[in-house]
């Protein structure tokens, strides 16, 4: 089964890139972002870990699910506390897409399979996956994305960048590169050449 890897900065344009790359493969897809998001709203275990490892403050006022942005500003201002959150999402989020890939062995052998793992060569599981596709932009991009959509400060824009892994060293040990600093006809371009070759292969 061809297993590939999806990954990059934050905002680099992951996502997007690979909601273009399944519309031109038919291919089915993972977000282990989304896996994320999920287990803090609703997964009784791992609320149950935020909550005894950081207290009621990261929650919403419901008191059932996690606030992210009070959650955010918390872990990003201590390396100790963001390693600690790693320690309960990232085991989780890992099971659930090594099912999830295991499942597609059973009932699709020969077809595509895309996991998008934004932590992918942080968390060291590069070599579960055939491929991987690195999207990149450059740092004023990276910036300008982070501050203007996604209404974060600068200084918080700039602290989740530095908690992850180098990007330059990501793409030397990717297989493919997709650079998103233009405008979305170009990432849709890219999108449509890189499946273009799978498709080939």
């Amino acid at each position: 089964m061809p297993t590939i890897a999806i990954t990059g900065g934050i905002a680099t344009g992951k996502s997007t890139f690979t909601r273009l790359f399944v519309e031109a493969t038919g291919a089915a897809a993972f977000d282990a972002d989304a896996c994320s998001r999920q287990l803090l709203a609703a997964d009784a275990d791992s609320l149950a870990a935020v909550r005894a490892k950081f207290g009621p403050g990261v929650f919403d006022p419901t008191g059932l699910a996690v606030d992210r942005a009070a959650l955010r500003a918390v872990v990003f201002a201590d390396p100790a506390r963001r390693r600690a959150l790693e320690a309960i999402l990232h085991p989780r989020v890992r099971a659930a897409w090594q099912k999830w890939l295991e499942d597609r062995l059973q009932t699709a052998p020969t077809a595509l399979s895309v996991v998008e793992i934004p932590l992918l060569y942080e968390t060291g599981t590069a070599g579960f996956f055939e491929k991987v596709i690195v999207v990149g932009c450059s740092l004023p991009v990276q910036l300008h994305r982070l501050t203007g959509a996604r209404q974060l400060s600068e200084d918080m824009a700039r602290r989740i960048i530095a908690s992850q892994g180098p990007l330059a060293e990501k793409i030397l040990q990717c297989h493919h590169l997709i650079w998103n600093d233009g405008s979305g006809e170009r990432l849709r371009s890219q999108a449509a050449l890189c499946a273009a070759y799978y498709q080939r292969s």
